[in-house]
This record gives structure tokens, sequence and C-alpha cells, in this order.
């Protein structure tokens, strides 16, 4: 059962994992501007991103995303699917410099049953009484991050409203997802409080409370896990940055 106490538990997860899942930072005793020089994107695609996107995605994915979900300012490409993975990792490639920022990439996952499927949702407003249709409004200007295992991810949403009583609502709304059909409505992976979401992984760990198992030891395994999928990320980056410095340097 979801109580105060697995609420708490997200709230620590979040809280101590802010400063873990950060790609590191090369400094000069690793690599120097003079051994590699780091490649920029030649394209700018991040004004395709809606301005609340920008603000709550983390710097390293604005580009991908923009670049790979975005076919247009605020337009989304014509095949929609639901998760969108970051670019694959470079192979041992040392003739080319690496990106650190493309090791710490988050994956996304838009919840648009509308647009994708075409489903009529109808106002759960009682005003309407369910019988008026919403329409689509957009995208939700905002996205959420969601805890997973052994990292974190991103929720992407549709706006959508009545036009007969000018509500609003998300489409991870539970009123609008309890309105799907089954095969429908367990797509959706993930567990929402008002404040925090994580992905339904997780809570399955909470469902066992038994002794030895609780709230607070979840969050001490999740931050294990994810510690060390960060530290298996950085030592690939580390590895690949020293090679093309000692390439690089003659």
């Amino acid at each position: 059962m979801w109580d105060i106490e697995c609420e708490k538990a997200l709230f620590n997860i979040r809280t101590n994992l802010e400063e873990v899942d950060k790609a590191p930072v090369i400094t000069e005793t690793t690599v120097t501007t003079q051994s590699v020089k780091l490649p920029k994107n030649k394209f700018d695609f991040s004004h395709r991103l809606p301005d609340g996107w920008k603000s709550t995605l983390e710097v390293n994915d604005i580009q991908w995303i923009a670049q790979s979900v975005f076919a247009g300012k605020g337009v989304l490409v014509s095949e929609l699917k639901m998760w969108w993975y970051p670019p694959q990792l470079p192979g041992p490639d040392i003739k080319t410099a690496p990106v650190v920022d493309s090791y710490f990439h988050r994956r996304i996952f838009l919840w648009m049953p509308r647009k994708m499927w075409a489903f009529d949702f109808k106002c759960p407003n009682p005003i309407c009484r369910n019988q008026s249709s919403l329409t689509s409004k957009g995208l939700y200007n905002r996205v959420r991050s969601v805890i997973d295992i052994k990292d974190r991810y991103y929720l992407a949403a549709e706006y959508l409203e009545c036009r007969t009583c000018n509500k609003t609502f998300i489409s991870y709304d539970s009123r609008l997802i309890d309105q799907l059909p089954e095969n429908l409505r367990t797509r959706f992976p993930i567990v929402l409080t008002w404040k925090f979401a994580c992905d339904q992984s997780v809570v399955c760990l909470m469902r066992s409370r038994t002794l030895g198992n609780s709230p607070t030891a979840v969050c001490n395994d999740i931050h294990e896990l994810q510690t060390e999928e960060w530290m298996r990320k950085s030592l690939r980056t580390s590895v690949t940055v020293n090679v093309n410095n000692k390439v690089w340097s003659g």
C-alpha cells in the first residue's frame, strides 16, 4: 500500500541522487585543450523545444531530444513512439574525440494517448458528466524526472482541454488514465505523486514490507544501484578520454 513512508522514501531517493546523476567534470589533469578538442554541435536544435522543456531537461539532453523528437519549433515528428533513447555510444574508435555528455544521457517517455491512438477522452469534471470530449491543447509545458532502479528518465505528456467547462488536464491525470482500456492503461509504467514520480519497478521493491525491507532500505538499495551505474559510466568516460589524450598528444 502506498503511504507516507513510501512518499518519504521517494523524497530521500531523489535528494540523495541529485549529485550522483551528473556528468563528471573533466579537469585539465585528465585532458588538456591542446591534446583533445571536444567537438561541438554543428547545429543547434534547442529552438525546437518548448521553453518549459528547456528549463526542466538536463542541459546535456536538450540537443538529442530536440533533434529526435521534434521536426520543428514545437512540432513533434510524424512517427511518434512512447520510448525514445539517446544516440548509441560511439565504439572504441580512438580517432574520434569523445563527447563526455553523451555517456550520461537519459531516455524519455512520451505519454500522449490522444495524439498517438486518437483515444476519445471524456471530461472528468462533474459538471460535464463525462459527456464532453477533450481536445488537444498541445504539449504540457514541462517534463518530469522519473526515478528508476538504475537511473532516471523523463516523462513528457500532452495537454487536453474541455471546451464546455474550459478545464485543462494533463494526459497522465489518473482520471484520464482510468478511462483507457486495460491493454492501453498498463502501458503507463509510472507511479505519480504530487511532487515525485517513480517507475513501477521501484514500487515492486516496496511491496514486501517485511522486517529489514523498509522504505529506507529500498531507498538505500536504489541509491547504491544508481551510484554503481554512474561509476560505470564515469569509468568508460575516463578510459575513452585518456586513450584519446594519449593519441592526440602524440
